[in-house]
């Protein structure tokens, strides 16, 4: 069987090169699709036999070729031998924001090689790195069933490192050491009496698929640091000299999961989930961007989420993209609003405020991960100044409830949450003057979250409003013509509102606001005024200066910690 992935720029390295160190097949191919292969992961593949592919000809020749060898194989062997043999396919990974076509691919060897088209698609079956990441891990997933670690993974377009961070203060509460892998870091949490341990695996790492195999090889690593994990250890170091006892080798490397060094797991996902989990969520789906060049979006990405055996979703992100599954999956899913009635979760009263907000959440016919159905009440004070902030409460709150977690832990895990430094924050700039600052920092920042953070300032003449960011920080790029056209309307309503735009991001928006305005009213920048300073810091400065707390809204880039 062999195997032919796709891109290796978001974790296709890691993926091929486990699979090839796995044994599993006989020949595995990996095509650099963007040439952004750095040559220590050249070296790195070609040590475990990995057949690079440098550009599209090579690669449709080396499916060519194999299509061709499978109808010369089929030929050479007897109709009886055939039938008794379960006919195996080859495997081809492609990313679900891939803009590469398999199937049209696909359809032209065919021609080229003069074959039937249902002939050469039934030679292979195809799958996205989200469904390699789960293949990868198929072993590991097996030892969480057996130690009884639950699984958590998270995708959706807004919300999902801040309710990763509220679910572990939940698993910590309950005396669960977690492993968590966040758009933030890598991270294991352990809870000794009530002193919290935070070790860093990784600080800078993405959310792509691959990066939870190197998060649970990490988590691996810290309980038996002389071995590293998974499938077999370090070739340039003696196993036999590490592991003296031949059982403990032998067992080590049928599995190299035995001894899972946390009871909870939280992934973090970008585009869907690997189906590794007990419970999936979608946080939800406020911007329906295209991907793969305009081929699928990110209602379909995210659609994977329904193959976990337990969901939690928005309700309206349910209700308006995926009606049919609403019908289909009833029976697992677990839904939240801030309001409306009908999901199984949702707020009865809330008082909003900067740094404590009550809520009173309602639970009903809500699905336990064991089969129960359940109801009742929670009171919440919790740090969420804003509803977006309270729709991560309600996602973490419903996911306890659907693991049986106790609704007073649940309640003490939420009082205790302080935002994240990173994320969303408040913090004392200038202590002698009484200011505050409310960071809202994210790779995925979008025209709905800045507009849900303007509106939880109660009296937005205190304050400055920032708003800047970088390019590249994630797949997701932010709709600036929609976002542009927010920011003017709210200058042209609040003439008093002081908006400062920064970086690279600033200096696009301020162009496009400019163009809008000159468009559509040639009296409206008389009436406001557009301020662009480019560098960040300065542009707080200003707002110190002039004794007004400051929204600072930024697109961070993953390699800018500083800015997290």
């Amino acid at each position: 069987m062999n195997v032919f992935l796709v891109d290796l720029t978001h974790g296709g390295v890691k993926i091929s090169s486990e699979l090839a160190k796995s044994g599993n097949y006989e020949n595995v191919y990996a095509y650099d699709l963007y040439n952004t292969l750095k040559s220590e992961d050249e070296d790195l593949l070609i040590t475990y036999d990995v057949n690079i592919i440098k550009d599209l000809d090579s690669f449709k020749n080396q499916l060519k070729l194999n299509s061709f060898n499978r109808i010369v194989e089929k030929g050479e062997k007897g109709e009886k031998e055939r039938d008794d043999e379960r006919e195996e396919k080859d495997l081809i990974i492609n990313p679900i924001h891939s803009s590469l076509n398999i199937k049209e691919l696909l359809i032209e060897i065919a021609e080229l090689i003069d074959s039937n088209v249902e002939s050469i698609l039934n030679q292979y079956d195809i799958i996205n790195h989200h469904q390699a990441t789960e293949l990868v891990l198929s072993l590991w997933k097996e030892e969480t069933i057996k130690q009884d670690v639950k699984t958590i993974e998270i995708t959706g377009v807004k919300g999902k490192t801040s309710v990763a961070f509220l679910l572990k203060e939940i698993f910590l509460e309950n005396n669960k050491d977690t492993l968590l892998l966040s758009s933030l870091g890598a991270y294991l949490f352990r809870k000794n009496n009530y002193d919290e341990q935070k070790i860093i695996l990784q600080k800078d790492i993405s959310i792509t698929p691959a990066n939870i195999i190197n998060t649970i090889q990490l988590a691996k690593k810290i309980a038996n640091p002389k071995c590293s994990t998974f499938p077999i250890c370090d070739k340039n170091l003696d196993l036999e000299e590490r592991m003296e006892d031949s059982e403990i080798l032998e067992e080590f490397n049928e599995n190299p999961y035995l001894d899972l060094n946390y009871e909870m797991a939280i992934f973090e996902n970008s585009l869907g989930i690997c189906g590794l989990a007990d419970i999936g969520i979608l946080t939800n789906l406020v911007e329906n961007y295209s991907i793969a060049k305009g081929q699928s979006d990110a209602k379909n990405a995210k659609r994977q989420v329904f193959n976990s055996p337990s969901v939690v979703i928005e309700y309206e992100t349910l209700n308006e993209f995926y009606p049919n599954e609403k019908d289909e999956c009833k029976d697992k899913i677990n839904s939240f609003s801030l309001n409306d009635a009908e999901a199984n979760v949702y707020c009865e009263s809330i008082e909003y405020d900067i740094d404590k907000t009550k809520a009173g959440i309602i639970y009903h016919d809500l699905k336990t991960i064991d089969g129960k159905l359940i109801n009742g009440k929670l009171s919440i004070d919790c740090f969420a100044p804003g509803p977006h902030h309270i729709l991560n409460v309600l996602a973490a709150a419903t996911t306890g409830l659907a693991l049986g977690i106790k609704e007073e832990t649940i309640q003490n895990a939420l009082s205790n949450f302080k935002g994240i430094d990173g994320r969303t924050n408040v913090r004392e700039i200038y202590a002698e003057k009484g200011l505050r600052i409310i960071e809202e920092i994210n790779p995925g920042i979008n025209t709905k979250a800045i507009e849900s953070s303007i509106n939880m300032i109660n009296d937005i003449e205190d304050y400055y409003i920032i708003i800047g960011g970088k390019y590249g920080v994630t797949c997701e790029e932010i709709d600036e013509e929609k976002l542009s056209e927010f920011l003017q309307e709210y200058l042209i309503h609040n003439p008093n509102a002081n908006l400062i735009l920064t970086d690279e991001l600033g200096k696009s928006l301020e162009s496009k606001i400019r163009l809008l305005n000159n468009k559509d009213d040639e009296d409206a920048e008389d009436r406001f005024k557009i301020e662009f300073i480019e560098d960040w810091e300065e542009a707080q400065n200003v707002a110190i200066d002039n004794n007004k707390n400051i929204l600072f809204v930024y697109r961070s880039n993953y390699s800018q910690v500083s800015k997290r």
